[in-house]
């Protein structure tokens, strides 16, 4: 009744396209890193009702809990999305394949980048509080990096974001990418300043695969000249669709974290001891560096075949036993 006297959508209607609707937008910022609250979904509800009383924070409890499968952690690929989503990520693959081919593209020059945030505040690094609507990690992180592979299965060089420079420290491995940033968090600038080193050489096409996070977006609109004469194309994924599209989702952004974990645990309890006032310590520029470069190391040497398989899971390339290097386009 009270949905009635206000021309509020009831509740079969909240499960067609308004429903869907609002769900789309909500993935979508979630895949941008951005945290949303109960007050910004039930602004945006009002937004898409078109009415000027927002529904209560009961409401919104529901709502999450109702899309507790896509809201409360990152989706696996086999989580089902909504039909607007699933049309959008066969019209990406279509319009991938058609560049692809265009291209003459290679495994080696398919290639995806993402984000993952370093938290040392809890028991583990990449710890997060569960809550109905997940957490980017990015609003509080100690550090991130910029991770970046290849459908051959090459992990390229990883860039570490820092709230503060290394000084006094001669970094001599060429695998990792320093740099400095207030919140450590990918911007205009260390994005651009990881485009211009890790392609500093490419002389052959290229696709970059990534969300439509702001850094991407910037370096895909800002700097066309430079990338149409170095071959370079971005592709931006569909809102709301990493859980499908995105190939460092599958498995190579929890591995290189468990693979931080691993070592923060370790330092954890090695200092132990050494906390204020029962205040656990939190490691320096220089252990986060240590770490970071050791994960890089090991999960080069021993994930090419798992990342090579996320392409495959993506939709990007076909499986197959050939040594020829064309990739081989899912049509």
């Amino acid at each position: 009744r009270w949905c009635k006297r206000y021309s509020l959508p009831q509740a079969h209607y909240l499960r067609s396209k308004k429903d869907t609707l609002l769900l789309v937008w909500l993935l979508g910022e979630l895949d941008r890193n951005n945290n949303i609250t109960y007050e910004n979904l039930k602004a945006k509800a009002c937004q898409l009702w078109d009415t000027k009383i927002k529904p209560s924070t009961s409401w919104a409890i529901r709502f999450s809990k109702r899309y507790s499968s896509l809201l409360q952690k990152v989706p696996n690929i086999n989580t089902e999305l909504p039909e607007i989503l699933e049309n959008r990520i066969l019209k990406f693959r279509d319009n991938f394949a058609i560049l692809a081919n265009n291209k003459n593209l290679q495994r080696f020059n398919l290639i995806a980048i993402d984000e993952i945030p370093l938290n040392f505040s809890s028991s583990t690094g990449s710890h997060t509080p569960k809550s109905l609507i997940r957490k980017s990690g990015f609003e509080n992180c100690h550090a991130s990096v910029i991770v970046a592979c290849c459908s051959d299965g090459t992990l390229l060089p990883t860039t570490l974001l820092l709230k503060s420079p290394l000084e006094n420290v001669q970094l001599q491995d060429q695998s990792l990418l320093v740099l400095a940033q207030s919140n450590a968090v990918n911007d205009e600038s260390t994005i651009y300043s990881w485009f211009t080193t890790v392609f500093r050489d490419i002389n052959h096409p290229v696709i970059i695969i990534c969300d439509d996070f702001k850094p991407h977006k910037f370096l895909k609109d800002f700097h066309k000249q430079e990338l149409q004469e170095k071959q370079i194309e971005i592709m931006l994924l569909p809102e709301g669709c990493n859980s499908k599209l995105q190939p460092i989702c599958f498995s190579l952004s929890q591995q290189f974290m468990t693979e931080i974990d691993i070592q923060w645990s370790t330092w954890n309890r090695e200092n132990c001891w050494s906390s204020v006032n029962g205040a656990s310590r939190s490691p320096n520029e220089l252990d986060i560096y240590n770490w970071v470069v050791s994960a890089h190391s090991k999960l080069s040497k021993t994930y090419k075949d798992k990342i090579q398989d996320s392409f495959i899971k993506a939709g990007f390339i076909l499986p197959t036993d050939s040594l020829d290097n064309q990739v081989k386009i899912f049509c």
